[in-house]
């Protein structure tokens, strides 16, 4: 079984420190093993300048995280604006807003005849 790539998943996937207790339980080894395994991840990552990732250890729990070299290509994609595109609910939602102003979040649901939970807030989101 390849445990560090089965790791990587998890540190990746869960985007947020993750105990060791739980990755040792989840791929079946002692908490020992488990983190010298990624204890190697570790030293793979920090000794290869081709891998942009690290992971970090916090107080018993580990973190996928980026390299503070790639902090300046994060923040150029992070500036760049986003292309918010509204769907036909969300349109039909704003139509509703528009037009009836003030309207509370009850009267555009009995106008559209369904939940707008969504909808609303997509739009408060955006």
């Amino acid at each position: 079984m390849n445990y560090k790539a089965i790791i990587e998943a998890i540190l990746f996937t869960m985007g947020e420190s993750v105990e060791l207790e739980k990755i040792s339980s989840a791929i079946d080894l002692d908490q020992k093993q488990t983190k010298k395994i990624i204890e190697e991840l570790q030293k793979e990552y920090e000794d290869s300048d081709d891998i942009g990732m690290s992971i970090i250890e916090l107080d018993g729990s580990y973190q996928m995280c980026t390299k503070p070299r790639m902090y300046e290509y994060l923040i150029k994609i992070a500036k760049q604006p986003k292309k918010r595109v509204l769907s036909d609910v969300l349109l039909e939602t704003l139509s509703i807003i528009a037009y009836k102003q003030p309207v509370t979040k009850a009267e555009i649901e009995k106008i559209r005849g369904v939940s707008s939970d969504h909808a609303v807030n997509k739009l408060v989101e955006y």
